[in-house]
């Protein structure tokens, strides 16, 4: 575990400063329960910018007629792929369109060309709360991804519970990164609720969250909870 600058060996302590902690373990087996899908509320008042400089409203075509390019200048909706054709979608690329549809968020294409490798880095993205939402309902059928960093994407206490929830279906995800994300006192809990429910996760780090005293002993109970 990682306090502010200082670097603590395994087995896992609880955190001694305020808003900074990586907290680490030796990995086990996991016993995941249901991920619990909140009810997503239809896309309403989601907008683009079209080259004239007027705004236009987003249909479904704009999710289904998007062609795929690799300059990742490209605003974050160059999308590809043929949802037909996969009858069983194991990696969650349709199951991420169909949640970004439905919760009024436009897609990062990065995250969803992807979901197909070990390591997924999309820190810096400005995910909010919904962003996260869609990315977690993609995330709960998926078995390649083992490595996730959301940092720095204001997700959240609420962003922060629905990666919370899918980590308790997910036991494939061992390093998650969910530093600078105003997680709070709220966003300790759910961070508790992943130490508490996720023993894969053998490494996760929650630095620049906003921690204050009560968060940190949220925190340092769950350490001492799992390491006893």
């Amino acid at each position: 575990m990682e306090v502010g600058s200082e670097r603590i060996s395994t087995p896992i302590r609880s955190p001694s400063e305020k808003d900074s902690v990586i907290l680490s373990r030796a990995s086990g087996s996991s016993s995941p329960f249901g991920f619990r899908k909140a009810a997503l509320s239809p896309p309403t008042g989601l907008l683009r910018r079209e080259s004239s400089g007027s705004l236009s409203p987003v249909g479904d075509d704009f999710f289904q007629n998007v062609e795929g390019r690799d300059d990742e200048e490209d605003w974050d909706t160059d999308l590809e792929m043929d949802e037909g054709k996969e009858e069983y979608d194991v990696t969650g690329r349709a199951t991420y369109l169909q949640a970004c549809r439905d919760s009024g968020v436009i897609p990062v294409s990065f995250f969803h060309r992807n979901l197909q490798q070990a390591d997924i880095d999309i820190k810096h993205h400005g995910l909010g709360p919904m962003g996260a939402k869609a990315i977690a309902v993609a995330l709960v059928t998926n078995t390649s991804v083992i490595k996730l960093n959301l940092g720095d994407n204001w997700i959240g206490a609420e962003g922060a519970g629905y990666i919370a929830e899918m980590l308790r279906e997910n036991c494939y995800i061992s390093d998650l990164d969910l530093s600078e994300n105003k997680l709070g006192v709220h966003g300790a809990e759910s961070v508790k609720d992943i130490l508490l429910h996720n023993s894969n996760i053998t490494r996760f780090a929650a630095s620049g969250n906003s921690f204050d005293d009560k968060a940190v002993q949220i925190l340092a109970d769950a350490i001492k909870v799992i390491t006893e």
